[in-house]
């Protein structure tokens, strides 16, 4: 690829003309060269995307069967070839003329931090995310629709949202970003906790916006298999949580979900037991901070507001 100092990683699968779209999008608004490498995650709809390997920078891969966004986007970002990174969903469109420029400036700033653009929503209705906060024991995400801080360019919230994620490949890989997470779900949450917890900051870049092509789960153009969501939940939880509040989790996810894929979710983990034990002892050896923890030092009883 080229001499850029960044990688826009895209996994898609099924997103048709949209992912063109997107690749136009953010080259037509950059300033320098970046590198592109787009993930095709087993799309199954007929479309020719064969196009996408005529794209200058670009490096195409193709899934025979899904991975998963998660599996995905851990291989885009261990074959990036620069030290910055930028993960995109395949539905989006820069709004923020050498948007490059001004977001490998934020990233050269902080290298413990994991940041995210100012997300809006493709279709007009002037919605503006500025990250979110999140229920810790049901890990569901509310969108903070205004921005409280001073800083004009950056705000640090306790979790983002949007799908314009970036850092540094080290902190990426020390951290492990999504590794081990499946197929779908809670990536955001995973994380986000880990940087909290390991002493770095979420922080939403507020001068680069990006839009959002914004869709429920209903309307994926991709199958979402419940055993493996709540598998991800279940193993945040596993990983990240001291026991009293994992129980509480436990049986707050439990009642959210049908019980035959709650039990194929909790014979996943069982399945997987080993490995989870090592991550878990790698995790211990970076995490300055457990879940209640990192809210005592804090002096406060909510983690949402622990960052504000």
């Amino acid at each position: 690829m080229s001499g850029s100092e960044l990688t826009v990683i895209i996994p898609f699968k099924n997103e048709k003309e949209e992912v063109l779209a997107t690749v136009n999008s953010i080259i037509a608004a950059a300033e320098n060269s970046i590198d592109i490498i787009l993930i095709n995650d087993g799309s199954d709809d007929g479309y020719d995307y064969s196009v996408l390997e005529n794209v200058n920078n670009l490096k195409y891969i193709h899934h025979e069967t899904s991975w998963g966004v998660a599996a995905s986007r851990e291989q885009g970002v261990s074959l990036a070839e620069t030290e910055y990174f930028l993960l995109l969903d395949a539905h989006m469109r820069s709004h923020t003329l050498h948007w490059d420029t001004l977001l490998l400036r934020e990233l050269k700033k902080d290298p413990n931090a994991l940041f995210c653009c100012l997300t809006t929503e493709l279709d007009g209705t002037g919605f503006r995310g500025y990250g979110v906060t999140v229920d810790w024991t049901t890990l569901a995400p509310t969108w903070n629709l205004t921005d409280s801080s001073p800083d004009d360019t950056v705000s640090i919230v306790p979790c983002l949202m949007g799908a314009s994620y970036c850092t540094n490949v080290k902190f990426w890989k020390r951290i492990k970003g999504v590794e081990g997470l499946k197929s779908y779900g809670f990536d955001e949450q995973f994380m986000c906790l880990k940087t909290n917890l390991s002493g770095g900051k979420c922080k939403v870049i507020k001068n680069v916006e990006f839009g959002h092509k914004f869709r429920v789960i209903e309307s994926v153009p991709y199958t979402i298999h419940h055993k493996e969501y709540i598998y991800n939940a279940l193993l945040i939880i596993e990983l990240l949580y001291p026991l009293e509040q994992k129980v509480k989790t436990f049986i707050s996810l439990r009642s959210q979900f049908p019980r035959d894929d709650f039990n194929n979710a909790i014979d996943l983990i069982k399945h997987n037991r080993n490995r989870i034990k090592e991550y878990k002892e790698y995790l211990i050896t970076i995490l300055k901070y457990d879940l209640v923890e990192f809210v005592n030092k804090a002096g406060i009883c909510n983690i949402n507001n622990v960052l504000n």
